[in-house]
């Protein structure tokens, strides 16, 4: 009996806007959502939890996050050892370095003592001489010959001494040569070691960042979700828990984030609207994993259309006076009234993080529409610009800051040229204008109230 109703009052508001709804008409549910019930107390208890909601939403960043911890903590173990290891051989560098210079100390006080021996023999060497050639000038006596023979025989011994410690010397010389090489190489062998060092300290430190960075993202994302749980209605919250019950039971995951709750709260989100919100993220997130799970890019197409599809649904429930008690729609409202602006407020509420542009553009030429039946050329302009408004706000909430302003600029530009556009048109002005009079006439006759 409903349905029958549903689709008179569809037909009625047809009739009286002429083709001014078509496409709302088209995707509108064959039986209008149900007013929120709770079926038993434990899902009346269990939808009104703001712990499970925030567990809803954080479940997608959970899931990267720890897929990125997964990723991240075996590379930081793997830097940590090579750092160790690096820590290592730098200690060992070090020591050896340290033996090096030992060992150029000790060569150095061997060359010194050699030069020493060489000089004391060589100074002996030449006193012995001189004092042969003194005696070899004193007039011959047999005790001066016996002298000089004396000389001779040390000369000779001196002579060998001289020769030894000039050897000596020499490899004196040759060990502090080898042994200061030996501490330049360990000099370089510390300084490759201090780089391996640096070079594994920065590895480690570069990705210990990236996981800080994720699980600061993360909490920041969670206070942010919190916070505006908290701020939710008791219908919008329980509506939420409801609508992603499914999602959560299949574990599927939603791209649910702060951002489209701020557009709950901003927008005031009705049952139906946030229905609409979830269905949409739903969808999209059912044919993303199709996607990613058969490498068929046609269905990143159907994500997007199914997505925006249930993304126009907010803006259908929020510009029809929907009546959740009764679990009817209500009459349009009269062409007369200025319902553009309200409309234009729903469209810019309902803008996702990724379609700023196409939302804020199907809102505006929405409003025209609505303003063409009988609104003023005002009413359009005001829908134009709250949508554009709207799409704004929600696209410089999204991570690509720089992208979503200029979007939601060239979505205003657009929705403005055509909601002037459609509001100019003579002949929809002529429709809406014989529409508003034949609704008011059949009104008076009571005519109008059919339901």
């Amino acid at each position: 009996m409903n349905k029958i109703q549903l689709l008179s009052v569809t037909t009625a508001g047809l009739l009286v806007f002429s083709t001014g709804f078509p496409a709302f008409a088209q995707e509108a549910p064959t039986s209008e959502p149900q007013a929120t019930e709770e079926s038993t107390t434990g899902d009346g208890q269990k939808f009104s939890d703001p712990e499970r909601l925030i567990d809803t939403v954080m479940a997608e960043d959970q899931a990267a996050l720890d897929e990125t911890l997964e990723t991240l903590e075996p590379a930081l173990a793997d830097a940590q050892e090579t750092l160790e290891q690096a820590n290592s051989d730098l200690q060992q560098a070090q020591d050896n370095a340290a033996g090096a210079l030992t060992a150029v100390n000790d060569a150095q006080t061997e060359l010194t003592g050699a030069q020493t021996t060489f000089d004391t023999a060589e100074q002996d060497l030449a006193d012995t001489q001189d004092a042969l050639v003194a005696l070899q000038a004193l007039p011959p006596s047999p005790a001066i010959e016996a002298e000089i023979l004396v000389l001779q025989g040390e000369i000779l011994t001196l002579e060998t001494d001289a020769a030894d410690a000039q050897t000596a010397l020499t490899q004196a010389e040759a060990d502090l040569q080898t042994a200061e090489n030996n501490a330049a190489g360990a000099q370089t062998a510390i300084d490759n070691a201090q780089t391996e060092v640096d070079t594994a300290q920065g590895e480690a430190d570069s990705i210990q960042g990236e996981i800080d960075t994720a699980q600061n993202e993360f909490d920041t994302e969670l206070a942010d979700v919190e916070t505006l749980v908290g701020e939710l209605s008791e219908e919008q919250l329980f509506a939420l828990n409801r609508s992603l019950n499914n999602a959560v039971s299949s574990e599927l995951l939603v791209n649910l984030d702060a951002e489209q709750l701020q557009a709950v709260l901003d927008g005031d989100f009705n049952k139906q609207q946030i229905n609409s919100l979830t269905k949409a993220l739903e969808a999209e997130a059912k044919f993303l994993k199709l996607a990613e799970e058969t490498g068929n890019d046609k269905f990143l197409e159907k994500a997007e259309r199914e997505k925006n599809k249930f993304l126009s649904r907010i803006e259908f429930f929020a510009a029809e006076n929907f009546d959740s008690k009764k679990g009817t729609k209500g009459s349009f409202k009269t062409a007369s009234r200025p319902e553009a602006k309200d409309a234009g407020k729903a469209a810019g509420r309902a803008v996702a993080k990724d379609s700023a542009k196409d939302a804020a553009k199907g809102a505006a030429k929405g409003a025209a529409k609505k303003a063409a039946k009988g609104a003023a050329k005002a009413a359009a302009k005001g829908a134009a610009k709250v949508a554009a408004k709207g799409a704004a706000k929600s696209a410089a909430k999204g991570a690509a800051k720089a992208a979503a302003k200029s979007a939601a600029k060239a979505a205003a530009k657009d929705a403005a040229k055509d909601a002037a556009k459609d509001a100019a048109k003579d002949s929809a002005k002529s429709a809406a204008k014989d529409a508003a009079k034949e609704n008011a006439k059949n009104a008076g006759k009571g005519k109008g109230k059919k339901s």
